[in-house]
């Protein structure tokens, strides 16, 4: 029996593949348990059109963020911490230069978007990484100077 899994079932295959199973795993198991549902016509057409607004939605994001790109590559910030001999008492962190980046510039970034192998805790200027969705990355610079 043909099957389209509607999420994903180890030792099966993951969500949206079409998938040859025998009657009695797919009647038994697999569709009382909403695990999936019989490949008919109608279903295919609807998971074709699902995959074409998922593609376009993706196309879309990755113009978005190849524009984003654009005005925040270059961009630097400046952070003034508390500091002694050239350590700071806190941190610079993602949440911090997210926080700064939505304020001064009028950005939507989210934290999870910054990449920092981990917090700025010391003077200098630091170049940041920031993974757009659509994978396009942008760096900034981070100067962190004494209060």
């Amino acid at each position: 029996m043909r099957i389209v899994l509607l999420q994903e079932v180890a030792g099966l295959g993951g969500k949206g593949e079409i998938k040859e199973v025998k009657n009695g795993y797919a009647v038994n198991f697999l569709l009382p348990r909403g695990l999936a549902v019989a490949a008919t016509r109608a279903v295919l057409r609807q998971l074709e059109e699902k995959k074409l607004r998922e593609q376009k939605k993706t196309e879309k994001a990755k113009e978005d963020s190849t524009a984003l790109k654009g005005k925040i590559e270059g961009k630097s910030l400046v952070f003034r911490r508390k500091a002694e001999e050239g350590k700071l008492f806190g941190s610079v962190t993602r949440s911090d230069i997210a926080k700064e980046l939505n304020a001064r510039f009028g950005f939507k970034l989210k934290a999870d978007e910054i990449k920092l192998t981990k917090p700025i805790k010391e003077l200098g200027e630091f170049p940041v990484r920031i993974i757009l969705p659509g994978e396009i990355e942008a760096t900034i610079k981070i100067l962190v100077e004494e209060e």
